[in-house]
């Protein structure tokens, strides 16, 4: 199916290049499934296994263990995905290698292919899932059709893609796939059936906040007759307009008003 759908797709199109990245990212998922599923490997799988079993204390930072050592986030639905256990290694493969879990708006319909995005997972990193920038996106696709015969690997590779404030729009994983037909499969990850309400926010997860306290400090400054930088106000304000309806600060798409800036 998704051969078919990149056979499909016009050469050159935004969806031609998002098709080839999702080849990529399940060509890769793919080789990491087979590697964990080899005979010579499944013996030490046990080692794992055995310590997984063995009692623990549900109070410890430990109670939660992971189907397999190798495991990325909320990707360990082993009970539905096709090659169980396999599978939550793929996903760790693909996420040490792209930067994150490589994601797609599939539109409507569940099935298209309109923008790309990275689940990261990483412990410093935020939970939210981000697209790359245009910049990225233009490096991913010059790295991937590069054929010159002086192509630098190392220095030209832009993977693996890290979250950093410029990466917006930003998604809750939960209403990305919920509401937003956010994923590349819809078996990836389980979800609640209802949202749970984040113990904190931050600007990590959400750049925006960063914005949004840096103009309200600034109203405040204005109007103490203080000297402000326009530039960074700007730039605040664009960074406002690049959130989406999962973002703690979206009010239906009406911008934030902020007295005499």
């Amino acid at each position: 199916m998704l051969v078919e759908a990149f056979r499909k797709s016009a050469p050159q199109s935004k969806e031609f290049y998002l098709r080839l990245i999702e080849l990529l990212a399940v060509s890769c998922h793919t080789f990491a499934v087979e590697i964990f599923q080899l005979d010579e490997v499944a013996e030490k799988h046990k080692i794992y296994d055995n310590w997984r079993e063995l009692p623990r204390n549900m109070t410890k930072w430990d109670s939660f263990r992971d189907p397999t050592a190798f495991a990325h986030g909320p990707y360990i639905a082993v009970d539905q995905y096709p090659n169980g256990a396999a599978d939550t290694v793929g996903y760790w493969a693909e996420a040490r290698i792209f930067g994150g879990v490589v994601v797609f708006d599939r539109g409507e319909d569940g099935t298209e292919s309109r923008q790309i995005y990275f689940h990261g997972c990483r412990r410093k990193g935020p939970r939210t899932i981000y697209p790359p920038t245009e910049q990225q996106f233009e490096q991913i696709i010059q790295f991937l059709l590069d054929q010159g015969e002086s192509h630098d690997t190392a220095s030209a590779n832009p993977f693996p893609i890290l979250a950093t404030p410029q990466n917006r729009w930003r998604w809750d994983p939960w209403d990305a796939m919920a509401h937003h037909n956010i994923y590349r499969d819809r078996y990836e990850r389980k979800i609640s059936p209802t949202k749970e309400k984040p113990c904190v926010l931050n600007s990590i997860d959400w750049p925006e906040i960063k914005d949004d306290l840096y103009l309200i400090n600034a109203m405040h400054e204005r109007l103490e007759g203080k000297s402000l930088d326009e530039d960074e106000i700007a730039a605040a304000k664009e960074g406002l307009t690049k959130i989406t309806p999962s973002s703690p600060l979206w009010s239906n798409g009406v911008l934030r008003r902020y007295q005499g800036i």
